[in-house]
């Protein structure tokens, strides 16, 4: 019987250690949200929703008149009935967004947007800080609203969407309110600031070469010393005043009389009162 007892306590045991279910790990959602897989994943999501804004924005660009009646109709595109399709690469979907994004939105801004999920997704896959997010959102706000000013003023009366709804609004306003010259000034001063803001570009006086700025002093040099020669050659101009002038008299020298010097043995004689003398 004790026999019987102590087997009947070793395999009830060992059925406890063999049924003994296995504990499962609570994951908390800070922990899901901090997890590097989590990461990479949501970063090739945001990559491929940048690639998918790209192509559809690039083949609206072609497709926009043949696809315009269809996507008129709002979000019954995206469930269509038998044969209705777009032109778009991107399908129904593609074109329903990107007539948002044109036609009711920024125009050809747009493109701005796929910037911005090629530079979240290019950090989360890589998990390095390779572009900073804030600045270009920084860069994409401020760009997006130029652009699409810009754009809608300079295309005015044209039927495709460049500047889209937004930029055709905030332009008439500003025709209106400052005029065409107006508001062209402040488009040319906003958008250069916006460059040298977003580039900051370095302006540098050209420099002369050393041996072009030699030339250049031997040949201001020899110039100079032509003009020198040329204002020797020319006589000297006499001005003589107008109106009353005194005369100037210079005062009489007697002059000596002039004489003969060339004197004669003879002439000599006769001066002195002396015989001849004769040669004998």
């Amino acid at each position: 019987m004790a026999k019987a007892a102590k087997s009947s306590k070793k395999s009830q045991s060992a059925d406890k250690n063999r049924l003994k279910p296995e504990k499962e790990e609570r994951v908390t959602v800070k922990e899901l949200a901090r997890d590097e897989r989590t990461h990479k994943i949501t970063g090739v999501i945001f990559l491929l929703l940048g690639l998918f804004l790209t192509i559809a924005f690039a083949s609206y660009l072609f497709t926009w008149k043949v696809d315009q009646d269809k996507v008129l109709g709002g979000g019954s595109i995206l469930f269509p009935e038998e044969g209705v399709k777009t032109a778009n690469l991107m399908g129904n979907l593609g074109a329903w967004v990107s007539h948002q994004f044109f036609y009711n939105g920024f125009g050809l801004a747009s493109f701005l947007v796929c910037t911005l999920f090629f530079v979240v997704g290019a950090n989360l896959v890589f998990a390095k800080r390779i572009f900073s997010v804030w600045r270009n959102v920084r860069y994409l706000l401020a760009g997006i609203v130029y652009f699409s000013v810009a754009l809608a003023f300079i295309s005015k009366g044209s039927f495709f969407p460049w500047g889209g709804e937004f930029g055709k609004l905030i332009s008439n306003w500003l025709s209106v309110t400052l005029g065409v010259v107006g508001t062209a000034a402040l488009l040319l001063v906003i958008g250069a600031a916006y460059m040298i803001w977003r580039f900051n570009p370095v302006f540098n006086v050209p420099k002369i070469p050393k041996k072009k700025a030699a030339e250049a002093g031997a040949k201001l040099t020899i110039d100079d010393d032509v003009l020198l020669d040329e204002e020797a050659e020319q006589p000297e101009e006499i001005i003589v005043p107008k109106g009353r002038t005194k005369k100037i008299v210079q005062p009489l020298i007697d002059t000596p009389p002039v004489h003969d010097l060339q004197l004669t043995t003879k002439s000599l004689n006769d001066e002195m009162d002396l015989p001849a003398h004769t040669n004998e």
